[in-house]
């Protein structure tokens, strides 16, 4: 976020001037901001650590509760779903067992016949009627063996079969401990077990005891910390209060105003090629009189080239309508010029005054210090008037003076619409600005918590597999 920022405040930029880097004069500043921040948001009590604390302990029991019954859940729908997959009429698997058994059955007859065969040949070969063997035995003999054989093979085939069929159902058998199925099964359970646990608060050694007390520790730490900055913070208050209420009650705070007024007065002049002097500590042609702290001098590239405009500044209490117009008229006198703009501090002037006002050659402005608008506004009324002045004094007529002075009532009126427009928008930036840190704040907690606990499901997942 990118702010700028105009800061008005006396001991704000005392400090700040004292950091020539800008980098390190915005450090300070950010500093110093953060610091206010968190101040006012302590003060507004915006942590309550043991309701966060019951909130965390609701939320996590529920969470707890709602894992322990999607892993019920979970288990009896993998346990139905086993049941049915090893049904003994229904299920699938007997269906493949019967239908490999089917095969099994055909590819051995097959093999038998084929090795019936082979060996036939084999024999006929060896103890055949055209063998040597048979020359020297009997034909019953003969036959006799070759049908031992025959019976011998086809026993011992059988059992082949039948000791495979018996192998492969028995792992799937559900009454033997230690088939496949059951031990996927003893495999799921366990994996329940752990997941359960994990998640169980009465645990001390489960993830979520583990996350309970390392967020109840935090908790207290920041409770703790949060009270310490809190006093720190209000001592610091405390003794920035002292001393603006000493400073306002000495005669430096009007010099301090006066001082604002002369560099916002000196930049305006500066962009217009004008002159600015500060004549408050010398005395003018009126003897032993130093009404008039500042004289803007036009340049003489301005329509009204070398009218001459006094300000007065006063941050005190005491001034009405009629004294100020009165001493507005003395410093004209006193420092011969032909205009006059009064600045007073709003905390001093009437709240009925508007924020910038003309009564004849006086311009009365109410000025905070950092209020760029107002005081370019009231300069820009005195500079149409000097420019009305100078020309009805040379009597030309290139420049309609009823026009100027519509201009200057129209800049008037305008800056009365813009000091409302400005007191809307400061309330809608503060809203705006507590909602944002409001919602930097939730999102931050939220964004932490959920690392911790998607770290923990992690470590669980890793520890299962």
């Amino acid at each position: 976020m990118i702010l700028n920022l105009n800061v008005d405040d006396p001991e704000v930029v005392a400090d700040l001037e004292l950091f020539i880097d800008p980098d390190e004069r915005a450090t300070r500043a950010l500093q110093a901001m953060r610091i206010g921040i968190m101040a006012l948001r302590t003060a507004r009590g915006e942590v309550d650590a043991r309701a966060l604390q019951a909130r965390l302990d609701a939320a996590l029991t529920a969470l707890s509760t709602m894992l322990r019954e999607h892993a019920t859940l979970t288990l009896r729908g993998l346990t139905d779903e086993l049941e049915g997959y090893f049904r003994p009429n229904s299920g699938m698997m007997p269906l493949h067992l019967d239908r490999f058994k089917a095969d099994a059955a055909q590819l051995l007859n097959a093999m038998i016949e084929e090795g019936s065969r082979q060996f036939n040949s084999v024999v006929e070969l060896n103890v055949g009627h055209n063998s040597a063997l048979m020359k020297l035995i009997s034909p019953e003999y003969s036959t006799a063996i070759i049908h031992t054989i025959e019976q011998r093979n086809q026993q011992l085939l059988n059992e082949l079969v039948k000791n495979v069929q018996e192998h492969v159902i028995g792992q799937f058998s559900i009454d033997q401990p230690n088939t496949a199925l059951n031990r996927l099964k003893t495999i799921v359970q366990t994996s329940q077990l752990e997941v359960v646990r994990a998640f169980d608060l009465n645990d001390p050694g489960s993830a979520l005891a583990r996350i309970n007390r390392e967020l109840g520790e935090r908790l207290v730490k920041m409770a703790t910390e949060q009270a310490s900055f809190r006093e720190e913070v209000r001592g610091i208050l405390l003794r920035l209060e002292a001393r603006q209420e000493e400073r306002a009650q000495t005669t430096s705070h009007g010099l301090i105003y006066e001082d604002e007024v002369g560099s916002a007065l000196s930049r305006l002049a500066r962009a217009g090629g004008h002159v600015c002097e500060a004549t408050g500590m010398t005395t003018g042609v009126i003897r032993n009189c130093k009404v008039g702290d500042f004289m803007l001098t036009l340049s003489d590239d301005c329509a009204g080239a070398g009218a001459r405009v006094v300000v007065e500044a006063k941050s005190a209490g005491g001034y009405t309508l009629t004294k100020i117009l009165e001493e507005a008229k003395v410093a004209r006198d006193n420092r011969q010029a032909q205009l006059t703009i009064f600045v007073i501090d709003p905390q001093y002037a009437d709240a009925a005054w508007p924020a910038l006002a003309r009564h004849g050659e006086t311009v009365v402005l109410k000025w905070a210090p950092g209020d760029e608008l107002h005081l370019s506004a009231a300069w820009s009324v005195a500079l149409a008037l000097a420019v009305r002045n100078a020309q009805a004094n040379n009597g030309h007529k290139t420049i309609n003076a009823d026009e100027l002075e519509r201009a200057a009532l129209e800049v008037q009126k305008r800056t009365q619409s813009l000091e409302e427009i400005m007191t809307w928008t400061e309330t809608i930036t503060k809203a705006s600005e507590k909602i944002l840190d409001r919602v930097r704040v939730a999102r931050k907690a939220l964004q932490t918590q959920t690392e911790l606990i998607l770290d923990e499901i992690s470590n669980l997942k890793a520890s299962a597999s």
